[in-house]
């Protein structure tokens, strides 16, 4: 068993929550649909939880290093990391298929809709911030900062996003302009 780090019950009710072995690692991200429903990501697993927490089973495992998982609903859901890795599930997290990808290690992701996805890689030479409005089918290069590139991105909506590393960006066209 693998547990999130509190050597204590701290003030506010919060408590130690366990995790089935094999996590793969650190846990990464976490994304609550509701109260009860929620999915987690480590260095090579999916979790959910149907309880608040209280219980976790692992849902996806494999060769990657997910780092981050967003969920539109209870049952559309997306998560992306290492090895050129973006998967979707349609089934609130019961299969994953994969998506294609530019080849490149997406560091982070904002999700619009099921095919409006925005992915940033901080490669000097091939990163940058990439979109696709087909559901990955095919992706654009929207911005490229060379050894700036961004690492983490947030969008609104279709139009309005965020993204940064060392400076700020925004765009209010889609990432025509920023």
């Amino acid at each position: 068993i693998v547990a999130l780090a509190f050597p204590h019950n701290p003030a506010g009710n919060w408590y130690q929550q366990f995790l089935p072995f094999p996590t793969g690692g650190q846990v990464r991200d976490i994304c609550f649909v509701d109260s009860l429903l929620g999915f987690a990501v480590s260095d090579s697993s999916i979790l959910k939880t149907t309880n608040s927490g209280d219980n976790w089973t692992v849902k996806q495992t494999g060769y990657y290093i997910f780092n981050r998982i967003i969920f539109l609903n209870t049952n559309t859901g997306f998560a992306s990391g290492g090895n050129n890795t973006l998967l979707k599930t349609i089934n609130s997290g019961e299969n994953w298929t994969p998506i294609s990808l530019p080849s490149f290690f997406p560091f982070d992701m904002s999700v619009v809709s099921q095919d409006s996805i925005w992915l940033v890689n901080t490669n000097g030479l091939t990163g940058g911030v990439f979109r696709t409005t087909n559901g990955g089918a095919s992706w654009q290069q929207q911005l490229n900062l060379g050894s700036q590139n961004p690492n983490h991105i947030y969008f609104y909506n279709k139009d309005t996003g965020y993204t940064a590393e060392s400076s700020l960006y925004r765009t209010t066209n889609s990432g025509l302009n920023w």
